[in-house]
This record gives C-alpha cells, sequence and structure tokens, in this order.
C-alpha cells in the first residue's frame, strides 16, 4: 500500500495548522516547539524557515484600550455628639426602714458573750446590772487633776511595798478623806515639788524620813521637828513612816501608824 495519500493528507493539515498560526499570532510568524515536533513537522512539510527551537514564549500584544482606574473618595469628618445621662441619685430610706432592720438583726446570747469574754479577757469583770447615768447628778470631768488631802510618797518599786501603801492609802480614803499614792522620785525629776507642797488641797503627807534625805529638792521643803516634835514639809503637815516591809513584819507598827494618822481626823 503506498503512503503517498496519507503524506499528501498531513502535509494539508500542516498547511492548515500553519495558516492557523498566521492568523492567530501575524506579529511574529512562528511558534515554540521542541525539536522532536519540529523533526517530525520537517519531514512531512515544505521547508519552514520561520520555525525556531528556542525557548522563547509567545508574545502577545497589549490592547491598545487604557485601563481605567476609579479614583478613592475622600471620607468626609463627621462628628459625633455624646450626651451623658443624668445619674438619678435613689432618695434615702426612711428610718423606720433602718429601725426595723436593727430590730431583725438578732442579739446575742449574754451567757455566750459572758463566756468569751471570760475565756479570753480572764482579768475584765462583767456587771451583771447596767449602771444608772444621770446627767444632771454627774461629775464634771475638770481640765486638771484633782489632788488629794492625803498624799503617800513612794520610794519602793516591789510589788509588795505598793500594795501596802494602797492598802493604807485605800483605808484613809474610805474613813477619812481622798488619798493617793505618787511617786517621789518621779515628782524630783520633774521637780514638781513646789505646786504639789504649796496646794492649798494638800493637807497631810506620810513618807519615810530615811529615803526623804536621798532627794534633795524635797528636803530643801522640810522642817526640823519643834518642841512638839511635829514635822511638816513646807506647811503641810507630815507623818514619819517605816519601810512597808517593817509593817508586814510586825502587826503593831501598823496599829501604831493608823492611830497616828487617826489623830489627824
Amino acid at each position: 500500500m503506498s503512503n503517498q495519500p496519507i503524506n499528501e493528507s498531513f502535509g494539508q493539515l500542516i498547511q492548515l495548522a500553519k495558516e492557523f498560526i498566521k492568523q492567530e499570532c501575524p506579529q511574529s510568524g512562528y511558534i515554540t516547539m521542541e525539536p522532536g515536533s519540529y523533526n517530525c513537522l520537517k519531514s512531512h512539510s515544505a521547508p519552514l524557515h520561520s520555525i525556531k527551537t528556542t525557548a522563547k514564549p509567545v508574545y502577545i500584544a497589549p490592547t491598545s484600550t487604557p485601563i481605567q482606574t476609579m479614583a478613592p473618595k475622600a471620607i468626609q469628618p463627621t462628628s459625633v455628639e455624646i450626651t451623658k445621662a443624668p445619674i438619678q441619685k435613689q432618695p434615702p430610706e426612711p428610718e423606720s426602714v433602718h429601725r426595723q432592720a436593727q430590730q431583725a438583726l438578732p442579739m446575742p446570747d449574754k451567757n455566750e458573750f459572758a463566756y468569751l469574754m471570760k475565756t479570753h479577757f480572764p482579768k475584765l469583770a462583767l456587771r451583771e446590772e447596767t449602771p444608772s447615768f444621770n446627767p444632771h447628778t454627774a461629775p464634771r470631768p475638770s481640765a486638771t487633776k484633782q489632788i488629794p488631802k492625803v498624799i503617800i510618797l513612794s520610794f519602793y518599786e516591789d510589788a509588795a511595798s505598793q500594795t501596802f501603801l494602797k492598802t493604807v492609802a485605800d483605808a484613809i480614803k474610805n474613813k477619812f478623806a481622798p488619798c493617793a499614792v505618787y511617786s517621789a522620785y518621779r515628782i524630783e525629776q520633774e521637780k514638781k515639788w513646789e505646786p504639789l507642797l504649796k496646794s492649798s488641797e494638800v493637807k497631810l503627807i506620810l513618807a519615810p524620813l530615811h529615803k526623804m534625805r536621798e532627794l534633795p529638792g524635797l528636803m530643801s521643803y522640810y522642817q526640823e521637828p519643834s518642841s512638839e516634835s511635829i514635822h511638816r514639809l513646807h506647811d503641810k503637815l507630815l507623818i514619819p513612816m517605816l519601810d512597808p516591809s517593817q509593817y508586814q513584819s510586825d502587826p503593831k507598827r501598823k496599829t501604831v501608824l493608823w492611830d497616828a494618822i487617826c489623830k489627824q481626823f
């Protein structure tokens, strides 16, 4: 069988393909292809001088119609007005509401409260009855501390001596007149003998003579006893005392001291 009709038909197909390519690519007049495809077309068609084997891409001319771009719209600033809503104050609750709330609170148990006080504060004493208070008869607080009528000068720091002097002061207070125990060393250090000894409130002073001689400021007010054996500090009557330990060791000395105090009232 002869291959001539086939070759003619294939050649016509190649010619049609070339015409199509020329119409599609009128600018360059050639296309790119691989070497194998090129050799096949060369053996079945007329010489193709415009066909090149370089791997150059097909050139497509740009269209003449320019691309229209839209300019961005300018954003106009807008002002926003913010208004604050008025704060509405709630009216105060009536006093009756507070009174009802207080009445609704449970009252603590008296026995439970007493137990807690004794457990955590054993040195504090609780009174079973509420003391009565009358603002018309209650004493008014004074600007300065009132000086008692009887003063006991203390030269001791031990607990036993202080307890004894306080017992004597309480006995005088309950029996005769107001009495208090003052620290002699503190008054000497603060140099306050003059306002104390020149006070018209003070009438009687109790102090040990052998301890008084240790304080020169106090001894400047001491007056030696006269023929009547009366001791004085400035113009105040002075009853000499012994050390508290001597009164505790001999009860008779307590009686002598108490008799000397009673003679002044």
